[in-house]
């Protein structure tokens, strides 16, 4: 429930306090007074789009902010958009004139999305072109899901589509990598053969090289190495002989003093190391291949790597990794096609889960349709259509989701189910039953709408309802219902109502006046809530203008009085 609203620098309001009550809350005032300018503050700091126009003229920025209070099963509710809520919801926005609008929740600034999302919950706006949206046949099956409580069930459908769309999109996408595959798979085998025949191992390049340099120059190697090896090994001035020589007077120092023996030590090492050089050194020479065949195959087999690389752009570590995925692609063509199969056979499942719940839909609504058609008639010959009819005309939608029933039947799903619900309305005796888009009158659109609204209010969890204008087209005894019907809707839920008409106005449980008045030469809007005089003066002013006889007041008088008794 909106327990109070706080407006300052809106439009014509400069700073504006609001305590809004339990039951019926009515707001009248002249035309241009600021009531809708009221209502359109309160969409402000519930999420509504707005422009910098609305800020107050030579002020930088406007300021709404909302306290309501919170049934805990709307908590609940509200527990999946935000769980940090209680049970007093202190809502605020700012919109400066340059500049994005910000949004607070209690003491937490949060996203205009996050804020409608929560103010939708919280208040149902019913604006005075709202009757527009019964023109739009689109919004006929939710008045009647509303009705039938089948939220539960749309949500189920709305996420059993959901899931239907996604797995037809992800069946859709695999079949084009698979079709993808299927048309390079000559191109990829040919790949795979044109690297695999080169037997190819890592680092291969850089062997090949330090081989061809080694081959290049192989006969000075050899002669150098011949030369190394006479020095260290071979001639008779060898240094192992000389090592030799040394290690044996180093055996007769040693014998005379103990102290020499770590570098008798040293001597068997240098020993060990000469003679292990010179032994890798005479096998490495004799490994080479003085061939000039041998030069030329690896020169050969180096510019064939070269080319590879060149023509995919790769190292040879990355060749031979593309070299994997080639083959893993081709590979996967068989879990491509196993996958596709399995995320058919879901779809089945998908299909006859989504067709049995739409089925079951249907069933639901067209049980609660006969339900719905006689409170219906009933509330609009309350509301003085004496010649009220009202039927839910059924039919299958024709755009959606393409579901298989078996025997070559379908059905086609949208969110809202497969069912096509459009409303046939009779407001005068005799007259056949004709689709409701088609009745002219704004008052008797706007009578079917109350209708709606007051059969749809025991189901509604909003607890907040607002209604701009509503007496649009209607009057005379008709107003006196519709005030009744209103006072009736405001022991269930707390209603706000701007209005012309001083029937509706009697009925209410809280009476605020809106007026303007000139502060330091500038016009503001000002909010009265009236007493049972003040309540009497301005149904007066309703009645008979800004001057009323005695007999408007007491005719306001009466009315009150009237309307209290009911």
């Amino acid at each position: 429930m909106l327990k109070q609203l706080r407006i300052q620098n809106y439009a014509i309001i400069d700073d504006l306090v609001i305590d809004f009550k339990d039951g019926l809350n009515v707001l009248t005032g002249e035309t241009g007074a600021g009531k809708s300018i009221i209502v359109g503050a309160l969409g402000l700091v519930l999420g509504e789009r707005a422009t910098d126009e609305v800020v107050r003229r030579d002020k930088d920025v406007c300021v709404v902010e909302a306290v309501f209070s919170v049934r805990p099963s709307m908590l609940r509710q509200l527990a999946g958009i935000d769980p940090h809520l209680n049970e007093t919801l202190e809502v605020k926005r700012e919109l400066p004139r340059r500049g994005r609008s910000r949004c607070w929740i209690g003491d937490r600034q949060v996203s205009l999305n996050h804020l409608k999302a929560i103010g939708n919950f919280l208040v149902d706006f019913h604006g005075q072109h709202e009757h527009q949206r019964l023109v739009h046949v689109d919004s006929h099956v939710d008045f009647l899901d509303g009705f039938a409580r089948l939220g539960g069930l749309r949500q189920k459908v709305r996420h059993l589509r959901r899931d239907l769309i996604d797995l037809r999109r992800k069946i859709k996408e695999t079949k084009e990598s698979l079709r993808c595959i299927t048309e390079q798979e000559h191109i990829i085998q040919y790949d795979i053969d044109e690297i695999e025949q080169m037997n190819l191992a890592p680092d291969e390049d850089e062997t090949i090289e330090r081989e061809i340099q080694l081959l290049s120059h192989g006969e000075k190697i050899i002669e150098a190495g011949a030369q190394i090896l006479d020095c260290l090994y071979e001639g008779d001035e060898s240094a192992i002989s000389k090592i030799a020589q040394a290690m044996v007077l180093m055996d007769e120092i040693v014998s005379l003093s103990g102290e020499m023996d770590g570098l008798r030590g040293s001597l068997d090492e240098a020993h060990v190391i000469v003679k292990e050089v010179a032994e890798s050194l005479r096998d490495k020479i004799a490994s080479i291949d003085l061939d000039p065949s041998r030069l030329e195959s690896m020169r050969e087999r180096l510019v064939a790597i070269e080319r590879l690389k060149r023509k995919y752009g790769k190292s040879l570590r990355d060749l031979l990794e593309h070299l994997v995925a080639l083959k893993n692609q081709l590979s996967s063509r068989e879990e491509l096609e196993q996958q596709i199969a399995r995320l058919q056979a879901r779809v089945v499942e998908l299909e006859e889960a989504l067709a049995e719940v739409c089925l079951d839909l249907r069933r639901r609504r067209q049980a609660a349709a006969k339900r719905f058609e006689t409170r219906v008639e009933d509330e609009l010959k309350a509301l003085g259509i004496v010649g009220a009819g009202f039927r839910v005309v059924f039919d299958e939608i024709d755009e959606g989701e393409v579901v298989g029933l078996g025997e070559n039947q379908i059905l086609r799903v949208s969110d809202s189910g497969a069912d096509y619900v459009e409303f046939f309305v009779r407001t005068n005796v005799g007259e056949e039953l004709l689709p409701l888009r088609r009745i002219a009158s704004g008052g008797e659109i706007s009578r079917v709408m109350l209708a709606l609204k007051k059969l749809l209010a025991a189901s509604d969890e909003v607890e907040t309802l607002i209604f701009d204008e509503i007496d649009a087209g209607i009057g005379g005894s008709l107003a006196d219902v519709v005030g009744a019907r209103l006072a009736e809707l405001g022991k269930s839920h707390q209603v706000i109502c701007i209005t012309h008409l001083p029937q509706i106005a009697a009925a209410a449980t809280t009476h605020f006046a809106v007026g303007k008045k000139v502060v330091r030469r500038r016009t503001t809007a000002d909010v009265t809530l009236l007493d049972e005089r003040g309540r009497v003066a301005e149904l007066a002013r309703m009645i008979g203008g800004r001057k009323p006889p005695e007999t408007a007041r007491a005719h306001a008088a009466t009315l009150l009085r009237r309307m209290a008794v009911r």
